[in-house]
C-alpha cells in the first residue's frame, strides 16, 4: 500500500466540505504491478 494513503484518508475524514454519507473511491498505484483500491463512506 502506498504510504501516502493514510494521510489522504485522514484529510478526507476531517474535511467539512465532504458531507456525511458521501461515497469516496480511493485508488493508488505503486511500483511494479501494485494497485490498491477502496470504496469508503464518510460517517
Amino acid at each position: 500500500m502506498p504510504i501516502a494513503k493514510p494521510y489522504i484518508w485522514h484529510a478526507f475524514v476531517n474535511d467539512d466540505s465532504v458531507p456525511k454519507g458521501r461515497l469516496v473511491l480511493s485508488m493508488a498505484f505503486g511500483p511494479g504491478l501494485t494497485a490498491c483500491g477502496m470504496l469508503m463512506e464518510k460517517v
